[in-house]
């Protein structure tokens, strides 16, 4: 009877599993039903998006259509003004590149209207497309009383139609800065040049306008334009002769450019002479006239900063022989002697670590400032661990000790630029 019942008990149970077991398939067939009919629904749906798609434009008569792309034009644009965005406005541009074709008559019809409030987008659309056909509206749209129109669209018309040497000539007649920055912007990208009316900039207000003019002048080996500047920077003054003399000093090296360079050094202008050292320095050729600058910097009546000035020229062109310059360092005021030092290791000489050295010690005087002397110190300590490629403080006995047990180690021209501010 016991045995009996167990076999009931396990058969119930078997039957119930069983039965689980058929429920949960029917569910899940009916689950899976369910997510097939929902798919097949949802491709239907797309299918017949796509094909609306499609078939709207052809549902369209011209005029309709026409205006559904005006619409979607200006939608564009006005996503294009409001962002700040380089990644989005690169998207932007590319879903308008898309249907250019469509687009065109309607970007035509902008550009017509310097007062349209979509007028410096659609500029920027036609210059990012190169569209040919906006030639006319471009160049038409330079001569708009709107600043942001007019300095778009000469930018624009350049990508589209380069410009012709006249156009750019009267252009940089204007007054405008931003509009002649843009104008000298284009300028910089030929190979020709109007030379006499950049030259004519160097006399604007504006200091900006004065730079990139100075900039854009072509190399000038000889001729008439460089004597107009060399007169300029000689007779002149304030931040015109300035202008003329960086206008000289392009890196680029000529004989009567150097000779024009030397001579603005006996200017009364303290910042002419400053700028014509600073532009020798840029020429990154060996000065070949440079005994003037030697005795510039031995000229105790000159400013200390252009004194500096004439030795970081020397620096960097590496016109005088260490021989030389031995001969002038040790006798002078710490801050060009730290700069002489500089000049030495330029042309291997072993001197220049023991003047470092020794201006580890520097004190303050009547003639050197508290400012000078931490320069001083601080500096020849940075350029003395370059050398030896170890700190061993800012003490002057550790690196004499260094120094005599180091007689092979000749320093080089140093990585670290002198400092331009102190």
């Amino acid at each position: 009877m016991r045995i009996s019942l167990q076999w009931v008990v396990l058969g119930g149970t078997s039957i119930l599993a069983t039965g689980f077991m058929v429920y949960l398939m029917c569910k899940l067939a009916a689950f899976e039903g369910h997510r097939s009919e929902e798919a097949a629904k949802k491709a239907a749906v797309q299918k017949a998006e796509v094909s609306s798609k499609k078939e709207a434009p052809e549902l369209l008569d011209p005029e309709e259509k026409s205006k559904f792309s005006q619409i979607n034009l200006h939608r564009f644009l006005l996503q294009l003004q409001r962002t700040s965005q380089p990644a989005r406005r690169d998207l932007i541009l590319n879903r308008i590149r898309k249907r250019a074709a469509e687009f065109e008559p309607h970007l035509l019809d902008i550009l017509v209207d310097q007062h349209d409030p979509l007028v410096v987008p659609a500029i920027v659309v036609a210059e990012a497309l190169d569209l040919k056909s906006t030639a006319l509206g471009l160049m038409l749209l330079t001569n708009s009383d709107r600043n942001p129109v007019r300095i778009a669209a000469i930018s624009a018309k350049e990508v589209v139609d380069p410009w012709g040497d006249n156009h750019l000539e009267e252009f940089l007649r204007e007054t405008d800065p931003e509009f002649l920055l843009a104008t000298i912007k284009i300028v910089t990208q030929r190979y020709r040049r109007p030379v006499k009316e950049l030259i004519a900039l160097l006399r604007h207000p504006k200091s900006a306008v004065r730079k990139t003019a100075a900039e854009a002048m072509p190399p000038l080996a000889s001729g008439a334009a460089l004597e107009e500047l060399c007169r300029i920077a000689e007779k002149s003054k304030g931040r015109e002769a300035w202008a003329a003399v960086h206008a000289i000093g392009r890196p680029y090296y000529s004989e009567r450019a150097e000779a024009c360079l030397i001579g603005l050094l006996e200017s009364p202008d303290k910042m002419v002479r400053r700028t014509a050292l600073q532009a020798l320095g840029n020429k990154k050729v060996r000065i070949e006239r440079f005994r003037p600058i030697l005795a510039v910097i031995r000229d105790e009546a000159r400013p200390l900063r252009e004194r500096v000035e004439g030795f970081a020229a020397l620096e960097r062109t590496r016109s005088v022989s260490a021989a030389k310059l031995r001969e002038v360092v040790p006798t002078l005021h710490p801050m060009l002697q730290f700069q002489g030092a500089r000049c030495l290791a330029a042309a291997g000489d072993r001197m220049a670590i023991r003047v470092l050295i020794d201006l580890l010690d520097t004190k303050e005087s009547k003639t050197v400032s508290r400012n000078h002397r931490s320069y001083v110190r601080a500096e020849a300590h940075q350029l003395l661990v370059e050398i030896a490629a170890a700190d061993l403080g800012k003490e002057s006995d550790r690196w004499q000790r260094w120094y005599r047990e180091n007689p092979i180690v000749t320093p080089k021209r140093f990585r670290r630029a002198a400092p331009r501010a102190w």
